[in-house]
């Protein structure tokens, strides 16, 4: 079975994806990124000595793709085993694969999604959790945080395991929002971007390392460092003035005049090899690299 997944959600992509993963039992995996046309293709039709089942999973993929290698692909592709499942996770829709490849494939789109599907996102982590959040909590949830659902995701996580102590009421209300979601790990995201913008190793690695330790999620980490370096790029080439990025970006006007801020300590062409850095950072994280290791070649 083949299984495109693409759009702006990837905290329900991956897990999409890992729901997949999950129901192909002792199955051997691969982690496609770069690898030739040619490389693939044999590895698509060859046999396995060790699972008759396979998982491929492509990241990014199908959007360097094209022409002869196209139809190499998609050929390749039309004769795998039934044992043999493809996952393709991509950006955007791949216009051109879809339309040179006829044989069958689920293809979902995962939208960034705001208003009421958030507030049913919030509900179902926290029935996921096996606790419940009420209306007026779920919404305060999602004025806090935004459509960032690798950050919900763990603070509902946080607020569940608070909780489950309470022996009266396990249903999360305002108070538990207001008490446990705060903005103090995005401050520290602001120090820890201040400490890479000023090439300070050490004070970037001791942050690093206590968002680590206090239980932080590696990719919402990885999504919180992307986020800023967006705003610094974004103040960086667009020379409106941070009142005006506040209001194109949508941002708060303290995270705007911070943005410039560190801006000033970035040449253009770091900021673009930054971005590299981070789609290398976010493919090994996802790929099953060690995630300390990663983040650590990333801020240092």
């Amino acid at each position: 079975m083949i299984h495109l997944f693409y759009g702006e959600n990837s905290f329900e992509i991956e897990e999409a994806t890992k729901k997949l993963r999950e129901s192909t039992s002792d199955a051997e995996v691969f982690n496609i990124t770069g690898e030739d046309i040619d490389t693939v293709a044999n590895m698509l039709l060859s046999e396995s000595f060790f699972s008759p089942k396979r998982i491929f999973i492509f990241r990014s993929y199908l959007s360097e793709v094209t022409g002869d290698n196209l139809g190499k692909l998609t050929h390749a592709l039309a004769k795998i085993s039934k044992d043999t499942l493809v996952i393709f996770i991509e950006d955007a829709e791949p216009k051109k694969f879809l339309k040179s490849f006829k044989a069958k494939i689920n293809v979902k789109n995962f939208p960034a999604q705001k208003g009421k599907s958030l507030i049913t996102f919030i509900k179902q982590r926290a029935l996921d959790n096996e606790v419940e959040i009420s209306p007026l909590a779920a919404e305060r949830l999602a004025t806090f945080v935004g459509p960032n659902y690798w950050q919900l995701a763990e603070e509902v996580k946080k607020l569940a395991l608070y909780k489950k102590d309470d022996q009266l009421d396990s249903t999360i209300d305002t108070a538990d929002v207001d008490l446990l979601v705060k903005a103090n790990f995005e401050a520290n995201i602001f120090e820890l971007m201040d400490a890479i913008a000023e090439k300070n190793s050490s004070r970037a690695v001791g942050l690093l390392n206590s968002f680590l330790e206090s239980g932080e999620n590696e990719i919402y980490i990885l999504t919180m460092i992307a986020r800023q370096f967006r705003n610094i790029a974004m103040a960086k080439f667009d020379e409106a003035g941070e009142v005006e990025l506040a209001k194109k970006a949508g941002l708060h006007p303290y995270v705007a005049k911070k943005s410039y801020y560190q801006a000033r300590n970035f040449e253009e062409e770091e900021i673009i090899a930054s971005y590299r850095k981070i789609t290398k950072a976010d493919l090994s994280l996802k790929s099953g690299q060690n995630p300390k290791a990663v983040l650590l070649g990333l801020v240092i």
